[in-house]
């Protein structure tokens, strides 16, 4: 039976703990701690391709920033200390929205292309069929991925802020009123259920993100990466089923009492 690797991934990085391993190989740093290899690559570095060598190496003969390096790799942890959707509950709407669409920017801008990357560079000689199935299947993966957000930022979110300025200046625009009548909160937060479940083909081609010991650095890197990165679109999904549709739905039933309101004063 294939065992998983286990990497032993660091809790936070402070810019002391980073910079005394700024001098270790590059492979090692990686498969010590997986998420780095994101880090390396947003600064335009392959981890694959520099294995050998250190991170102090690299920032001299390719002009490398150390000082962003480190603020990176200090952020990439900052960012995931939230753990309880429900924290989220203490800000409004609008800031919920501002949130959901920094992590959609995040997904699309940064860590589907990495996952593409990492994929395309794979050698075309390899007859390992998980690595052969996911040259085909990913970009699939990715134009779907990439038209559900927009469907979400352009319909869901556009109607949200519609709401939410209506209550703040207490008067209802006809376009909102109409957009009220062909859908609703409810509407919306069923069919996000439905969809919720977008890593199921990876995770089948994968078999569950399953890998060897023996297997490469970057198809550990990968996989490890992509278990993560399903859970952080659980974690999204959970602040939007439990937080913003509830609090969508006060809104939405405040713009309707707005309606009667207007109503009954004409």
């Amino acid at each position: 039976m294939p065992e998983q690797s286990k990497f032993g991934i660091l809790a936070l990085y402070t810019l002391h703990v980073l910079i005394n391993k700024l001098h270790i190989p590059i492979g090692e740093l990686v498969a010590a701690d997986p998420k780095l290899g994101f880090v390396l690559h947003a600064q335009g570095i392959k981890f694959y391709e520099h294995a050998d060598s250190t991170v102090s190496a690299i920032s001299s003969k390719y002009a490398f920033n150390l000082k962003q390096f480190i603020r990176q790799a200090d952020w990439q942890y900052q960012y995931q200390l939230l753990k309880d959707p429900l924290s989220l509950n203490k800000h409004s709407a609008a800031h919920v929205i501002d949130y959901l669409s920094f992590m959609h920017r995040l997904f699309i801008k940064e860590k589907l292309p990495y996952f593409s990357t990492i994929i395309q560079d794979f050698h075309h000689t390899t007859d390992d069929k998980r690595i052969a199935d996911l040259k085909w299947a990913f970009p699939y993966f990715q134009e779907d991925f990439v038209h559900h957000i927009f469907e979400e930022e352009d319909h869901l979110f556009m109607y949200l802020r519609q709401l939410a300025k209506s209550i703040e200046e207490k008067k209802v625009s006809s376009k909102l009123m109409m957009d009220m009548e062909k859908c609703s909160i409810k509407d919306y937060s069923l069919h996000h259920l439905l969809d919720d479940d977008e890593m199921a083909g990876i995770r089948s081609l994968t078999n569950h993100y399953t890998h060897l010991p023996t297997d490469s650095l970057e198809l550990r890197v990968l996989f490890f990466e992509l278990r993560e990165f399903e859970k952080e679109l659980n974690f999204h999904a959970r602040i939007e089923n439990e937080v913003l549709f509830p609090k969508a739905l006060t809104m939405e039933n405040n713009v309707r009492m707005l309606i009667r309101n207007n109503r009954n004063s004409n």
